[in-house]
């Protein structure tokens, strides 16, 4: 792995065992807590009106002002004309949500249960079939055999003349074959005698569509059988000595008689289609348009192609895909993780976030007790102009969503695991055990003080800002609603993230808006006053009369002990003076000359089989057994932690890499 030390710029908080419940008081307060922001490092907030603000001429390259209450479809400003930059209500609202969950052991409110879990891994998918049943699916072990014909859309092959011919000969597409399409073979098995099928795949010959009103019967003497076509993407080029050809994207599955699972559903494949498509191109549309003629279409008996793969013997899921190497879609959801934390549905039952912000779902609906206005900026912090608010426009590095399939950072090392999933993981004497894995916590990034943004190439995958600079006041003002003395008290102690110390004083604070991950958007907060309201009958006036007074019984509240300590690190601004806050980065560059994070992630999953009680590198892992994590993330931990048995592998980093996932999904 890397020599260069670095610090994740996200980490997690733990979970506690048991969600917290929102505790009922009599007596309640209402009334309004006025507060300044101070952005410490530049802060970042879109006006989405406009995606080519700064550069309206780069039709590729989306570019943002700092939000403000200026629409700018309809306004062209100049550079000497900025508007006062606010930041909005709701935005600070939900950053207040976050760390009010973290502080009180409240439900995860934000985790979105429907996301697809999936990740990556070396193991090879074997070849199946869907068989349609008057209940739905059946899957089914088939035989796999690869189509290699005399040209492109010519069904007919040329003589294999020793069981070597197959790797000179070139793989031509046969677009006249569709996914799914059911065809008469010969079947030629490599080899001879009882050790036939020892040498690779057997080899589809004297391919015949399938006419329904065809002669053409099966013969089990000459072994001809009934297949299903399965193409697929198109393979790398293949270089080597006599290898100038691409690898194979034509097979024929044939059915044999085992049954794998009866009643199979069909989500997982529907996932994975549905991720393929999502990545742009989408390399399976024949394929899924296909499946799904077949499950409207298709008669009870008729079969559809399929790739699977379960964890184990004992594991009754089956993971389906297109590929042979490809992604696994996991049955463990986010919500079956967090347990006790999930998200409240039961308005007699809920949490102390969801009992003061509220909470809308479909099992519950309650309102929020508090109110965020937009917070507006003090001109005064920086001279009269808005535009000594500003930093000059920088054009960021790409950056994406989160990473769930990182499942080393996200979830928790099992006990003696070297590789681990959603759904199993691996442990170091090469068992796959399926398990319910946990969470690593709630996630945070954080504080890099010296933030120096350097101007990135524009492309499409990166977008340019104007950022408001470090050293700006905003003010603004939470109104609240019938909440009770502890509710307050911690919402004053959460405003000043537990740093009594003036403003420009403090040490600690929070991460706000965009860019957080590069260093963007650390921010102290201080309550200036808080008010109470309360209204009462003038009886001789006949009116309602306004009593407003200071409240003066804060009482710093209590909260568990690890909690806060967890806390007092994740808002430090000074945590990690003097460390490289970065995503990983490898030890050399790449061809381009760049340092690409993926190198990292790459050279991070390792494989390994054991030999003579030794552990051994491989070049290319086709198992899950084989996989391993060198480093993993711990939480509230800055550094990665190394698997101590793994650092062997360490030692010739390179020479042992997996193939760059963009080959991985391509069938060998």
């Amino acid at each position: 792995m890397s020599s260069n030390k670095f610090v994740n710029p996200y980490n997690f908080v733990p979970l506690e065992k048991e969600r917290a419940s929102a505790q009922k008081e009599e007596r309640t307060y209402s009334g309004v807590i006025r507060y300044s922001v101070l952005t410490r490092t530049p802060l970042f907030i879109p006006n989405t009106s406009n995606d080519h603000a700064l550069y309206p001429e780069e039709s590729e390259h989306k570019s943002y002002e700092f939000f403000s209450y200026t629409d700018l479809a309809k306004n062209n400003r100049q550079e000497q004309n900025l508007p006062w930059p606010v930041i909005p209500g709701s935005e600070m609202r939900g950053m207040l949500r976050n760390n009010y969950e973290i502080l009180t052991n409240s439900c995860m409110s934000a985790v979105d249960d429907e996301v697809t879990l999936s990740k990556r891994t070396a193991e090879v998918f074997k070849a199946g079939l869907l068989k349609k049943t008057d209940n739905g699916y059946d899957l089914y072990e088939a035989e796999d055999c690869l189509l290699r014909t005399a040209g492109e859309n010519n069904l007919d092959h040329t003589k294999w003349v020793s069981d070597d011919r197959h790797y000179i000969l070139k793989c031509y597409k046969q677009k006249e074959l569709q996914e799914g399409e059911k065809v008469f073979l010969d079947i030629h098995f490599r080899g001879s005698g009882k050790e036939r099928k020892g040498i690779g795949k057997p080899l589809a010959e004297n391919i015949r569509k399938c006419d329904l009103n065809s002669n053409i019967n099966v013969n089990r003497k000459t072994g001809r059988k009934t297949g299903y076509v399965i193409k697929g993407e198109d393979g790398p080029e293949m270089k080597g000595k006599a290898l100038k050809q691409q690898k194979h994207c034509c097979h024929i599955f044939c059915p044999k008689m085992k049954i794998m699972k009866e009643n199979i559903s069909l989500k997982c494949l529907e996932d994975v289609l549905m991720q393929y498509k999502n990545q742009g191109v989408h390399e399976y549309k024949e394929y899924a348009d296909n499946l799904e003629k077949f499950r409207k279409d298709g008669k009870t008996g008729e079969f559809f192609p399929v790739y699977y793969s379960r964890a184990n013997d004992k594991s009754d899921y089956f993971f389906l895909s297109p590929a042979s190497i490809t992604r696994e879609v996991y049955a463990n959801g986010l919500s079956k993780m967090i347990k006790e934390h999930k998200t409240c549905t039961d308005k007699n039952n809920l949490c102390p976030a969801c009992n003061l912000f509220g909470i809308i779902n479909k099992n519950c609906q309650v309102s929020s007790r508090i109110r965020v206005s937009d917070l507006t900026c003090d001109g005064r912090s920086k001279g009269a102009g808005a535009e000594k608010c500003y930093d000059k426009c920088v054009t960021l590095k790409p950056l994406a969503a989160p990473k769930l399939n990182n499942t080393e950072f996200y979830l928790k090392r099992p006990k003696d695991a070297w590789f681990w999933t959603y759904d199993y993981y691996v442990d170091k004497n090469g068992n796959v055990i399926t398990a319910l894995p946990e969470i690593n916590g709630r996630k945070f990034y954080w504080h890099q003080m010296n933030v120096k943004p350097e101007n990135q190439e524009k492309t499409n995958l990166n977008i340019s800002i104007r950022p408001v600079t470090k050293g700006i006041k905003f003010q603004g003002e939470i109104f609240f609603d019938k909440i009770s003395k502890k509710e307050l008290d911690q919402l004053i102690y959460l405003l000043n993230a537990g740093d009594e110390e003036v403003l420009e004083r403090k040490a600690h604070g929070y991460k706000l808006g965009a860019a957080k991950p590069l260093g963007f958007g650390s921010i102290a907060v201080s309550v200036k006053e808080v008010t109470l309201l309360s209204y009462c009958k003038d009886k001789q006036a006949k009116t309602v009369l306004r009593k407003e007074e200071p409240y003066e019984e804060y009482r710093t509240p209590a909260f568990e002990e690890k909690i806060k300590e967890y806390f007092a690190s994740m808002t430090d601004f000074y945590i990690l003076k003097d460390k490289n806050v970065s995503y990983p980065l490898p030890d050399k560059p790449n061809q381009e000359g760049n340092f690409d994070v993926f190198e990292w992630f790459t050279q991070n999953h390792k494989a390994y089989k054991k030999k003579d009680g030794k552990m051994i590198p491989m070049k290319c892992p086709n198992g899950r057994k084989q996989m391993v994590f060198m480093e993993y993330m711990e939480s509230m931990k800055p550094e990665l932690t190394a698997i101590e048995e793994l650092k062997p592998l360490e030692e010739k980093p390179d020479k042992y890499r997996r193939l760059p996932e963009r080959q991985q999904g391509r069938r060998r």
